[in-house]
């Protein structure tokens, strides 16, 4: 076990314990340690494989050793900082797993079936299965990946531990998910409808995109992606792109988030009353028929209403009698309501001034 006295008072000094001293010197010998024992012991360089002396040390750090003889020829004892940090990495790993936390690991090596990685001079093993962004790659694929993990820190969980058989298994995996969900628990927390947001294109689809918010993928749909209407997402949106995104809709129980883009955009409305006068023609599609008049696209998004007494000199008892649907005409502006967003168009007054 550890011992927390303070370097100064008095410690009873044994083969195999962990004390806490104060190094003093470093040499080519190795560092010098002040255990509170009235007398200095030496860590041998072969005792300090796991770190380096000129990693940062200097006199007076406070240091863990393990005591590995009380006595030396020259009546000095012989400390270990490996088998220090290798017990205590041990404690710290146990506590790990018990508290349901998340360490950091360095990357050490890997083999065909996951990392080899270091916590405290403790080697543990990740599982391919476990090892965070894995895919069906081939082995020359599978090699670069993880060749590429190597020198990197990354956060694990751990899954087994057997310290009598020295069996460590960890999951980087699993640490992630939890980290995302912590991430995506504490954004939802604070997360409100009406807010803009940066965020990242996860992934594209004939429905919309999904947006990483952070920590949270959103569901942008096709019809928030944009104003003009048949329009193709993925001609629109990329992967990886980063764009603004409105907070349409939050639902906490579920845990999901509605996206909008084109709540960011002007509204086609907004500039109707500039690109628009009453008493221009002008040219317009026919989008639908109802017994009252026929819906008449002037562009993209702002469509007029013709209504039955204004579709033809003579007396229509049905708009079909006189248009059709995908028909283009031209049309007299009548009226416009940018707040309504209303148009009253007229298909005979049109004709008339054309004749």
């Amino acid at each position: 076990m550890f011992s927390s006295e303070d370097y100064m008072g008095t410690v009873v000094i044994k083969r195999g314990s962990v004390v806490e001293g104060v190094l003093v010197s470093i040499t080519k010998e190795g560092l010098w340690v002040d255990i509170s024992a009235k007398t200095e012991g030496i860590v041998p360089l072969a005792e300090m494989k796991s770190v380096q002396a000129s990693n940062g040390f200097k006199a007076g750090d406070k240091v863990w050793v393990y005591v590995l003889d009380t006595e030396n020829e020259d009546g000095r004892a012989v400390l270990s900082l490996d088998k220090a940090r290798t017990i205590k990495g041990w404690q710290e790993i146990e506590k790990c797993l018990a508290d349901g936390g998340i360490l950091e690991v360095d990357v050490r090596a890997f083999n065909k079936g996951g990392l080899l990685v270091d916590y405290n001079n403790v080697q543990g093993f990740i599982p391919l299965s476990h090892v965070y962004g894995v895919r069906r790659f081939d082995e020359e694929e599978r090699n670069s990946f993880l060749q590429n993990k190597i020198g990197q820190k990354i956060k694990i969980r751990v899954l087994e531990l057997d310290r009598a058989k020295h069996r460590l298994i960890f999951s980087e995996k699993v640490a992630l998910q939890e980290s995302q969900e912590k991430a995506r628990d504490d954004l939802l927390a604070v997360l409100q409808e009406g807010e803009t947001r940066r965020g990242r294109i996860t992934s594209v689809h004939d429905f919309g995109a999904f947006v990483n918010i952070g920590g949270i993928d959103g569901l942008l749909p096709a019809s928030e992606v944009c104003w003009e209407r048949g329009v193709k997402v993925e001609d629109l949106l990329k992967v990886d792109s980063e764009v603004e995104v409105y907070v349409l809709k939050v639902d906490k129980e579920a845990k999901k988030v509605l996206l909008s883009q084109k709540r960011l955009l002007p509204h086609p409305w907004s500039n109707a009353g500039d690109k628009y006068q009453v008493g221009q023609v002008v040219n317009g599609e026919v989008t639908r028929l109802k017994p009252f008049g026929a819906f008449v696209a002037l562009d993209d998004m702002v469509e007029g209403l013709v209504h039955i007494s204004e579709l033809s000199e003579r007396r229509v008892s049905h708009p079909k009698e006189v248009v059709k649907r995908g028909d283009t005409i031209a049309v007299k502006i009548l009226a416009i309501d940018t707040e309504k967003r209303r148009i009253s168009l007229s298909l005979k007054q049109a004709q008339q001034e054309m004749v």
